[in-house]
């Protein structure tokens, strides 16, 4: 009986053994070689891989030291943690195109807390350049009929992964078609955050090339299929197995080397997903954008350090990131913005990827890394959605700058909200049972509000407007019903039932309504 006991523990002991082994070599595969597709795991499988080599480890500690294994977790814990300290290196995610390798850039920059000649000179330099992308969008619409005012239209999408990016191309696709081309015609600016400018830049860039090439049908539900692919797997993927274990790899990208991580993989699977179209420099879209070929993007996200703006376009936007004051108002303003075109001018900021500003406008915490800018102090971006999700304060401030030529040369400024969900949420009224939920109550009504007070904010904002424009404002809003029984996750990662329900949201009386109203602005039906 005692030998078949011996046999039985050494057996367990050698499946256990081979068990642990191919773990192992399961992790140095994928780390090495997931870059091929066939290897690309779910986000669950690699979940699950991690998990299971932590309690490898865990039990093999623990029958090694038996009462002492907690105290040397907590140890080795506090040791690595010290180990870490200061190396910014290894946990640097990098926007490809930048150069990294050169004297950094100071932060705070000195023109965001200075007013000079020289910043004022190019504040007025930046201004007559978009003063004249806006001439050049009113000769498109109107031609030699100079005196003829157009409506203007400024797009506003909103963040939540995925599912905004499918809405955003959803409604455009949708309203566009049945406006015969006419919303992208007038559409002069699109700001927003995350997931719905990933959405907004795709089909931009097919209504560029649409231009171009008369076989691509910009309506095609084609686009949607190939958007709504998953990215969520190599993102998990990357992060379980590469970030951890294989951060050494290396990436050559405009003759510079780069980390490989899920930066990288994020940015590769959206190239893949969406047949490299938008595998671009930021500056490509200079030349489009001036001639207003395509409308306008500003991208806002967030820096970690401070919570300021890092405002990035292709256009020179000096004058929209500044705060400075003058005539009555006697006040030192804090400039909550960061000009990334000059600050990053001697790093190669031209030659930024198109993807990595798509990226790091929609960094949610731990889902993608926080990106590193090359300044001194170290300092980091976020997703743009924490300052503002709908890229409202962004078309705001835009109307305001140019407020003066609008009033001259369009009829009315319709601003289109593509949100993820409704506008008008419901109040919670559930009382607290336990006291934990009592605990967790402040900071998670903060966090359920945070798209309902910045709405608060921005509907505030624009009635404002009519304090300092004439020209009329038309805010309409086109929701997803996102609510309830129909909630969509907030994912890189969508399901064939979830994809149907975005595809028929815009049929929702709410929409069609705001698609009616719409037509009769642009068509001048109710003038």
């Amino acid at each position: 009986k005692e030998d078949i006991l011996v046999n039985v523990f050494s057996q367990n002991h050698a499946n256990a053994t081979i068990f642990e082994v191919a773990v192992v070599a399961a992790i140095l595969v994928l780390g090495v070689f997931n870059d091929t597709p066939v290897l690309n795991i779910p986000a669950s499988a690699s979940i699950f891989l991690f998990f299971t080599l932590l309690m490898m480890i865990a039990s093999a500690v623990y029958s090694w030291l038996k009462g002492w294994a907690i105290s040397i977790f907590i140890l080795c814990f506090m040791l690595f943690n010290l180990i870490s300290y200061g190396n910014f290196e290894y946990y640097r995610n990098d926007i490809y195109g930048l150069v990294y390798d050169v004297p950094r850039q100071p932060y705070p920059p000195p023109e965001v807390n200075k007013e000079s000649a020289e910043i004022q000179e190019k504040i007025k330099h930046d201004h007559e350049h978009g003063m004249q992308i806006l001439e050049n969008w009113k000769q498109k619409i109107v031609g030699d009929q100079s005196d003829k005012k157009p409506p203007i239209v400024f797009i506003s999408t909103t963040g939540g992964g995925l599912r905004s990016a499918l809405w955003t191309i959803r409604s455009i696709q949708y309203t566009d078609e049945l406006l015969t081309g006419k919303l992208l015609n007038h559409t002069h600016m699109i700001s927003g955050s995350s997931g719905g400018m990933i959405g907004a830049a795709f089909i931009r860039e097919l209504y560029l090339k649409s231009q171009k090439n008369d076989s691509i049908d910009l309506y095609d539900d084609y686009w949607m299929n190939r958007m709504g692919q998953d990215i969520l797997n190599p993102i998990a993927l990357n992060l379980v197995i590469r970030d951890m274990f294989f951060k050494f790899r290396k990436v050559q990208i405009e003759g510079h080397a780069y980390t490989l991580d899920r930066g990288y993989a994020f940015e590769k699977q959206l190239n893949d997903n969406t047949n490299n179209i938008l595998d671009k420099k930021l500056m490509d879209y200079a030349e489009v954008e001036y001639n207003a070929k395509i409308p306008l993007m500003i991208f806002t996200p967030t820096v970690v350090n401070d919570g300021r703006k890092l405002i990035i376009s292709s256009q020179p936007v000096s004058h929209l990131a500044n705060n400075y004051t003058s005539g009555t108002i006697n006040n030192r303003s804090i400039n909550e913005y960061v000009n990334f075109m000059k600050l990053f001018e001697p790093m190669g900021a031209r030659n930024v990827k198109f993807t990595s500003v798509l990226r790091i406008n929609a960094t949610f915490p731990y889902i993608l890394p926080t990106a590193s800018l090359p300044t001194d102090p170290l300092v980091k971006i976020m997703d743009s959605g924490v300052r503002d999700n709908f890229g409202l304060v962004n078309i705001y401030k835009y109307i305001y700058t140019y407020r003066k030529w609008l009033e001259k040369n369009v009829s009315r400024i319709i601003i289109l909200e593509l949100r993820d969900k409704f506008k008008e949420q419901e109040t919670r009224l559930k009382p607290t049972k336990t006291l934990l939920e009592n605990m967790s109550s402040p900071l998670g009504s903060f966090y359920m509000n945070w798209t309902n007070i910045q709405t608060f904010e921005q509907d505030q904002l624009v009635q404002y407007a009519e304090s300092w424009m004439s020209t009329p404002v038309d805010v309409m809003s086109m929701q997803l019903h996102n609510e309830g029984q129909h909630k969509i996750s907030l994912s890189w990662h969508l399901t064939k039932k979830e994809k149907k329900q975005i595809e028929n949201a815009v049929n929702h009386p709410k929409n069609q309504t705001a698609i009616y109203e719409l037509m009769k602005k642009i068509y001048g039906f109710d003038q």
